[in-house]
């Protein structure tokens, strides 16, 4: 044997067993990879739809138009509807026929705004006087938006979101969602918070059931990426476990502020921070790495794109940050899985 032989056979060697210890393969991106677009600037269309091409950018398959339905506090029987701080319907009508125009699928997404809260004391803390009433004036509300969503062609409509003390209410829930059927014929889910695990009680009245992903990853001020998805490999049992006889996982909301205790309180909207848009991509980043490719989950919804620039402030948007260049990479497919 010459000495190139052995160097030869090493070569040979590494070509026959090569796909047993290649890199992993790409993940398969989501089936549903969507984006909620932040309508909150009720007439400016053209920065909406401007948006919708960047989203489309991102790879993104979904789009989700967050609106408003208005309760004075947590007590109140009464659920109404007020033309600030949501869209107008023509806007969300124009948004929606573009979107189309793009290839997107459209998710309308109501949710239910108290005005005066507390700490500890929001949305998911209802606890009106007379329940039935309240459902009563809820589903009133919530026919506007179903009709709406019927004429614009929405693909999705959400019946309720976070509203976690309401959910023991299991068979006024069904009605909810019996009167929804009667106005709107696509698909019909429910958002659960994070923090409420086990079953809804009316899950098969749905096609769907969803939940946001504002779950605490780690106290430590300066989390790498090994912390980061070592958290998320832990939730991702845990909610496997918990979502059992619900289908696949589709997260309906899942974001990070662009602050530094995004890891720590992604929840907190109102909390202020330093500005950390590294942080917030990171913790996507660790997201995205457990969840690609699981065939356990449909996908997510990432919260938010701003239609405005969104400078320095601290909040959700991924626009012009690190975390827009993340989600884009993972919607686009093109890495690899994560443990």
């Amino acid at each position: 044997m010459t000495r190139r032989g052995p160097a030869v056979l090493v070569w040979a060697l590494l070509a026959w067993v090569g796909p047993a210890v290649a890199a992993p393969r790409p993940a398969r991106p989501f089936p549903i990879r969507g984006v909620t677009l932040s309508l909150f600037f009720p007439e400016d269309r053209d920065s909406a739809v401007a948006s919708l091409d960047r989203i489309v950018a991102l790879g993104a398959t979904h789009v989700a138009l967050p609106v408003a339905l208005e309760q004075s506090d947590v007590e109140s029987d009464s659920v109404y509807l007020e033309p600030q701080p949501t869209p107008s319907d023509s806007t969300v009508q124009c948004v929606c026929d573009q979107a189309h125009r793009r290839g997107l699928q459209v998710a309308l997404f109501p949710l239910l705004h108290v005005h005066r809260t507390a700490p500890g004391v929001w949305r998911g803390t209802l606890r009106p006087r007379h329940w039935p009433r309240w459902f009563a004036s809820y589903r009133a509300a919530l026919g506007h938006y179903a009709r709406l969503a019927e004429s614009v062609r929405a693909e999705w409509l959400c019946v309720g979101a976070e509203l976690v003390s309401s959910e023991s209410q299991s068979e006024q829930w069904k009605a909810v969602v019996e009167g929804v059927r009667r106005e709107f014929h696509g698909q019909i889910f429910y958002s659960r918070n994070w923090d409420h695990p086990g079953r809804l009680g009316f899950e098969g009245s749905l096609d769907l059931v969803g939940r946001n992903a504002y779950f605490e990853l780690t106290r430590a001020r300066r989390p790498g990426p090994a912390r980061l998805q070592a958290a998320w490999r832990r939730l991702r049992a845990r909610l496997l476990r918990e979502s059992r006889g619900e289908g696949p996982l589709l997260f309906t909301e899942v974001g990070y502020p662009s602050a530094d205790f995004a890891a720590r309180r992604p929840w907190d909207y109102g909390a202020r921070g330093k500005f950390d848009p590294a942080l917030q991509a990171a913790c996507l980043e660790a997201f995205f790495r457990t969840w690609a490719g699981d065939p356990r989950t449909q996908g997510a919804f990432v919260y938010w794109w701003s239609a405005h620039e969104g400078g320095t402030d601290s909040g959700y948007s991924i626009r012009g940050r690190p975390a827009e260049t993340t989600v884009a990479r993972w919607y686009r497919g093109g890495l690899p899985p994560g443990d």
